[in-house]
């Protein structure tokens, strides 16, 4: 097992030259293939949705800066039900998409459509005539000016009405029917164009299944995902799903088509997380014994964060110790005696008897919302296969009963107490439902409430600590309330280094273009805690010339440093944590990006760089660089 140990927020360690071996190396990075001369780099921008004539200026400058960014492709909406059609002759206009790609011209973008909507022809595998023959009619018009056309959006959304049916199965082989019927029109018009296969929200591999268990697979060129990871960091998912999605569409014989992201992003809208904590589980930990100060908090990579960072809010620990989730059952815990080994409700079915085994030898877990251990999904091996784990119910094996409102008919609490007989306060606004109990406890077991949700003359525990002298022999602290739970917070420059490293692990996966989500945020962004203000580059401004954010800089770093042409990056992963990514450029110098995903540590680059660029474009010292951390380095060698 290895763990990264914490102590000042910083970790020091030697890392070995990149021409050690490596202990990841990216199955498919190491294709020779180049990127093509419009490159992999793209922004969402709803241009088809504004206001020509009243913001034309403010457009023109909104598109001279995505296009200075390095991006040449636009994706925007292409709604069905919003485009004119005269009745007479039953043709449609189309004028808002034609002044959108003139516009595009000028300043050498190309349009990637969402041909997308059907209100009043729902559900939509019933009006596959009307539909073909919207996509026909736009297909035609824009031969030759729009190349690819993307067929719906996020369409694994569960929508009766659109879909005819929320089981799984119907939902599938109707996106599938509607998927092959717009492939067979946009071919009948234009027989070079390329169709999409429309972006999941995130990587549904079931649901990706089913479309092609009802032959799917013949209905688009290109697959496409939307392979969001908004509460953590790029490195937490963004590699396996895309690892597991190739090996999806090699089992269905489709390992030549080519993928593509066309959406993904993190937000850096506002929504600081509560106290709560730190009123909460110094009470609880002094039931359990537990005196946090000398003992080290233990927390699963993908749970902690830098992005989601409990240390801000729960009592100081004395030091932080991250690890990866397969080695719980390595943990020991006199050494390593709390565990954060979950942030909500959702636990891997195949890390519960390791977890449960953790208690039983008197280690102690805080679970901070929720109900605890509610979603246990499957789980998929390195070949793709699943793996549903044991059948255990970890709460009763862990003696933790909740009860809910809708079970127990109790009411829902309207403002929460940290007493028994204390007052309420709703400085918290927490209403809760789900209340904890000490009904399942064996002999030996204490249960301590430190938190109480309260309704009138009604009052029931919602947060506790459960102290184990029984079969087992640790403890658990149990919050139940979702709105307890600490946040995603996602600074500038955080979305400046994931902007980064996402594409670079994207593009090592095999995605041949990423559409950022999204170009633009709303001006009230920096304030708006609604995360769809604030999911761009660049902020409106009354003058209409957009105010770059910091992952603009960083996303032009990239574009000049790995420019069209550029060959795929190779990506691979070194001792304590290093990852890089290395490519070719045109010029034939060759590039290696070195980062890590939490924390900085030493690391010595191979070779002899004849320069250095940080995140931001800025010239560094070859012989200064010392250190890696979340912000890539960018090594540039002859």
């Amino acid at each position: 097992m290895k763990k990264i140990l914490v102590a000042a927020g910083i970790l020091a360690a030697t890392v070995a030259f990149a021409g050690a071996k490596a202990e990841f190396q990216s199955d498919r990075a190491d294709c020779l293939c180049r990127f093509d001369q419009e490159g992999p780099y793209a922004f969402c921008y709803h241009i088809t949705y504004l206001n020509f004539e009243r913001d034309s200026d403010r457009i023109r400058k909104e598109l001279k800066a995505l296009r200075d960014s390095g991006a040449r492709w636009v994706r925007a909406d292409l709604s069905w039900p919003w485009q004119w059609r005269d009745e007479k002759t039953g043709q449609f206009r189309f004028e808002n998409v034609e002044t959108s790609i003139r516009l595009l011209d000028e300043y050498g973008l190309k349009l990637l459509p969402i041909i997308h909507r059907a209100d009043g022809h729902l559900p939509l595998h019933e009006h596959l005539d009307e539909w073909g023959d919207f996509i026909r009619q736009a297909v035609t018009r824009f031969k030759g000016r729009i190349t690819h056309w993307e067929i719906w959006n996020e369409q694994n959304f569960t929508s009766e009405e659109c879909w005819g049916g929320k089981d799984l199965k119907t939902h599938t082989a109707n996106y599938a029917k509607c998927l092959k019927a717009a492939y067979k029109s946009v071919k009948a018009a234009d027989p070079n164009a390329v169709v999409l296969y429309g972006g999941t929200a995130h990587v549904p591999l079931d649901f990706i299944r089913g479309t092609l268990e009802a032959g799917a697979g013949e209905g688009f060129d290109i697959m496409n995902v939307h392979p969001y990871n908004t509460d953590g960091i790029p490195e937490d998912s963004l590699e396996n799903s895309l690892h597991q999605l190739r090996i999806l569409l090699d089992e269905f014989g489709l390992k030549d088509k080519p993928i593509w992201a066309t959406e993904i992003g993190w937000s850096t809208s506002p929504h600081p997380s509560s106290d709560i904590y730190k009123r909460v589980l110094p009470p609880a930990f002094q039931a359990l014994g537990i005196d946090t100060r000398k003992v080290p908090l233990t927390v699963l990579k993908g749970v902690w964060s830098p992005v989601r960072d409990y240390t801000k809010y729960f009592p100081p620990f004395g030091r932080l110790e991250v690890v990866d989730g397969d080695d719980i059952g390595s943990l020991d815990p006199k050494k390593s005696p709390v565990l954060l080994p979950s942030a909500g409700e959702v636990f891997a079915a195949h890390r519960k008897d390791a977890l449960y085994d953790y208690v039983k030898k008197g280690g102690t877990i805080i679970l901070p919302q929720g109900i605890p251990f509610c979603t246990i999904p499957t789980y998929r091996d390195e070949k793709g296969r699943p793996r549903p784990g044991s059948d255990k119910d970890l709460r009763k094996e862990l003696h933790i009963e909740v009860q809910a409102t809708w079970s127990w008919g109790y009411p829902t609490s309207s403002n929460v107490a940290f007493s028994a007989d204390g007052p309420a306060t709703d400085e918290y606004r927490i209403r809760a439902a789900r209340y904890l109990s000490d009904r399942l406890l064996k002999p030996g077991d204490t249960f301590t409430p430190v938190l109480w949700g309260v309704n009138g003359d009604f009052r029931k525990p919602i947060g506790a600590a459960y102290k184990y002298n029984s079969e087992l022999k640790g403890g658990a602290v149990v919050v139940t309330e979702p709105g307890c739970g600490v946040r995603t917070e996602i600074t500038p420059a955080d979305q400046a280094r994931f902007i980064v490293r996402a594409h670079l692990i994207a593009l090592g996966c095999g995605v041949e273009r990423m559409f950022w989500y999204s170009f633009i945020s709303n001006a009230n962004g920096k304030t708006d805690e609604n995360i769809e203000a604030n999911y761009g580059i660049t902020y409106s401004t009354a003058d209409g010339k957009p105010e770059e954010k910091p992952a603009y800089v960083a996303y032009k770093t990239l574009t000049r440093l790995m420019p069209a042409g550029s060959s795929r990056p190779k990506l691979a992963k070194l001792r304590d944590d290093v990852r890089t990514a290395e490519w070719t450029r045109p010029d034939g110098r060759r590039v290696l990006a070195a980062w890590t995903p939490y924390f900085t540590v030493r690391y010595a680059p191979p070779g002899r760089p004849v320069a250095v660029s940080g995140l931001f474009g800025e010239r560094l010292a070859p012989k200064d660089v010392k250190t890696v951390g979340p912000d890539p380095v960018f090594f540039i060698y002859q």
